[in-house]
């Protein structure tokens, strides 16, 4: 729902009351709200008054507020409005890579119009089964699509129209699944989103050369006549340092973590592989999504002083998502997405595992880490770990630093933005991560 609470001097702590009546789309809609100062608008638009509550500087505040809806879809939750920005992505990436390409679609996935010799001898069906469809399996299946969210959120709220870079809806999701399914040649992986990986379906070789095709066939998407020359250079610019982030972060990820325990177990200083743990995190999920950020806000035309704040609580919004990643684990996700302690399972080293290494006793650190080295399989086992490192509170330390980053990224930008239903919306996203159960 695309709603919009205007109180002057408010801060984004106001919760505006459910004012609008939910109506189907006419010519003409009129806003209905208690002391209506209804106004005829266009299709989709709805404006007027309506009572708010909320709080402003710890005090409890009601009163008036003005409100204003675009479009008429009923979205109530957080929830279910990533799961809206999800079906627009994938039908964005349905669009830019349909299943069965016309010869013209394909020259313009893999060539252009001014390269269109180098579809002599391709064939679009043969194309298609090889290229396009070991993508299509993974993002059809669908996923939280907030990296897709945040480049498009970012424009919108320096004061750009995200309505021009539409097209952009498919470049992170795209960018994003190609390094799942890279990484799960890597991990040797044989799920992801709920059905097999790409290479167990398709066999290695396709998938990492689609995996690795995923990260450039939506350059095109770049271009807009929106854009000066500087500033397309400068998305050109974050691009490319979101894919080499992003690679590095999966070296780390690679190289594991083993090396560093034996001297962790030992010593109980456990600084150096917190540091390693974040790093990871850091260059594979913060940096891209802080890249992606910095991209709609140059889109959007922010300053220099905006890109940077953006760009950084966006930073700090990816660590947090990871951080709660490895939090959630331990604590079990919503409907049992993945199984309670998988991570203690796969033998994989977390920051929990890391912050609870430097609170126990060496006993207890020695225990953990043999547990792990073991990759336990008997639920008692795991649930002993996952015991032991919830009582030492390193669960609960994970979750407290996932919120100082996102508060600590907020009071940045904050100041930087105009009020907008925008800005609630980022300010929204960030406690999302904080709370979310999946």
């Amino acid at each position: 729902m695309d709603l919009q609470a205007h109180v002057p001097r408010l801060s984004d702590e106001l919760a505006p009351a459910r004012a609008i009546a939910r109506t189907r789309r006419f010519d003409r809609c009129r806003v209905r709200g208690p002391g209506a100062d209804h106004r005829h608008l266009q299709a989709g638009v709805l404006e007027g008054r309506c009572q708010a509550t909320g709080t402003f500087e710890g005090r409890a505040v009601a009163g008036p507020a003005y409100v204003e809806r675009s479009g008429v879809e009923c979205i109530d939750t957080l929830d279910d409005f990533f799961s809206a920005v999800g079906k627009e992505v994938q039908k964005s990436v349905k669009a830019a890579l349909p299943l069965e390409p016309t010869h013209l679609e394909l020259r313009d996935i893999i060539a252009s119009e001014e390269l269109a010799h180098y579809m002599d001898g391709v064939d679009p069906a043969s194309m298609a089964a090889t290229l396009i469809a070991p993508i299509r399996e993974m993002v059809d299946r669908g996923g939280k699509s907030w990296r897709s969210y945040a480049a498009l959120a970012c424009c919108d709220v320096v004061g750009g129209d995200s309505r021009k870079f539409a097209q952009w809806l498919a470049m992170p999701e795209l960018l994003h699944v190609g390094s799942l399914i890279i990484d799960d040649v890597q991990d040797r992986s044989t799920l992801r989103r709920g059905g097999p990986t790409c290479h167990v379906i398709h066999g290695e070789p396709i998938a990492i050369n689609a995996g690795t095709a995923a990260y450039f066939l939506m350059q095109h998407s770049l271009q807009s006549d929106e854009l000066t020359a500087e500033n397309k250079l400068r998305i050109y610019d974050l691009y490319f340092a979101a894919m080499r982030a992003g690679h590095a972060g999966q070296a780390i990820d690679l190289g594991g973590m083993a090396p560093l325990m034996p001297a962790v177990v030992e010593t109980g200083d456990c600084s150096v592989l917190e540091a390693r743990i974040l790093a990871c995190h850091r260059l594979k999920t913060a940096a891209p999504a802080g890249c992606l950020a910095r991209m709609g806000s140059v889109a959007g035309g922010g300053t220099d002083e905006q890109t940077a704040a953006i760009g950084e609580f966006f930073e700090a919004v990816g660590l947090a998502f990871q951080i709660m990643d490895d939090v959630l684990n331990l604590r079990g996700f919503k409907g049992n997405l993945k199984n309670r302690g998988e991570d203690i399972a796969n033998g994989t080293v977390t920051l929990p595992i890391a912050i609870a290494m430097g609170r126990l006793p060496k006993d207890k650190r020695d225990w953990l880490w043999r547990t792990l080295e073991t990759k336990p399989t008997d639920e008692p086992t795991i649930a002993a770990a996952v015991e032991l490192v919830q009582t030492c509170g390193a669960i609960d330390a994970c979750a407290q630093r996932a919120k100082d980053l996102v508060e600590a990224g907020w009071r940045k930008a904050e100041p930087l933005l105009d009020p907008s239903l925008s800005r609630v919306m980022l300010r929204a996203f960030g406690w999302y991560v904080l709370e979310r159960h999946y």
